[in-house]
């Protein structure tokens, strides 16, 4: 069984392929979409969100639809610096939100009701407030680009991937959720705890597009060239470990040293004679000061 859902995937994610302009990556095994373990999908990777058969036929963003879409309204993202026409969500974005607003139970699929919701404080909960999430399901385009004056242009701008922006990330010319996060991306090894626990810390970072490492992802589709350079400046102002010369604070009959040499005892050609007041006095001449402690 496990093998004929994985042949199943295969034809459905070359069919979602198609759909969205070849966008998809493939790959689905021990990601965190990977239903493979999950009795109420008879243990069937793909069944929770593909079937093949008796598809809703009411859904045109994924091939062969199996889970229930969600009905939830939602408060979409809005600020005093955004140029795009942001509103409900829509598209493979609401097929996403089918599972990770909350609403709509995760085994709810194949027309049977689910009990595992993924509720406040669960993993992947966004809820139906996305005005504290970056804004998807809108046009991005190169009249977006030139209206808002630091994003690149879709249809020229380098995705990563081998293509533009325009043709690797957007979905029918639109930014969604799958425009940064890719469901069937098979980065993940460690099973469970490869999402949800790397490094101590619960982290989303797996099912990524692109490494953000440096903020590779944001800049993609964000102009801000002067990002990277700032960090280049810290990074170059950082005191190096050995490159500052500093003076020590020398023990009796020890030199004066740099930090990092050795201390080692003055050397004497002779023995020296003790210092007598009286006799100079009597020569006339003064005890010589002792050298600076300063450093130059």
């Amino acid at each position: 069984m496990r093998h004929r859902s994985r042949a199943f995937f295969a034809l459905a994610a070359s069919a979602l392929a198609l759909a969205t302009g070849g966008a998809v990556l493939g790959g689905i095994e021990d990601s965190h979409h990977d239903f493979d373990d999950m009795s109420q999908s008879n243990f069937e990777t793909c069944r929770p969100c593909h079937t093949p058969h008796n598809a809703d036929t009411t859904v045109t963003d994924a091939p062969l639809w199996n889970h229930e879409v969600t009905s939830a309204a939602y408060q979409p993202y809005s600020s005093p610096t955004l140029d795009a026409s942001v509103g409900q969500a829509s598209g493979v974005t609401k097929l996403c939100l089918s599972c990770h607003d909350g609403t709509v139970a995760v085994d709810s699929f194949g027309g049977a009701t689910g009990t595992y919701v993924l509720g406040p404080g669960n993993f992947g909960d966004l809820g139906t407030d996305l005005s504290k999430h970056h804004p998807v399901s809108f046009v991005y385009d190169t009249a977006l680009a030139v209206a808002d004056g630091e994003l690149r242009d879709p249809t020229s701008a380098p995705s990563g991937l081998g293509g533009t922006v325009a043709s690797d990330l957007l979905i029918g010319g639109r930014l969604e959720c799958s425009s940064c996060h890719d469901v069937h991306l098979e980065r993940n090894t460690q099973g469970c705890l490869g999402c949800h626990f790397v490094g101590g810390r619960t982290t989303w970072s797996l099912s990524l597009r692109i490494d953000n490492t440096d903020s590779a992802l944001c800049l993609t589709c964000h102009k801000k060239s002067n990002a990277l350079d700032r960090r280049r400046t810290r990074v170059s102002r950082a005191r190096p470990s050995d490159a500052t010369t500093r003076c020590v604070r020398v023990p009796p009959r020890r030199l004066r040293t740099r930090r990092g040499a050795p201390l080692r005892p003055r050397a004497r050609s002779a023995p020296r004679r003790r210092w007598s007041r009286a006799r100079d006095r009597a020569n006339g001449r003064r005890r010589p000061r002792s050298p600076s402690r300063s450093c130059r």
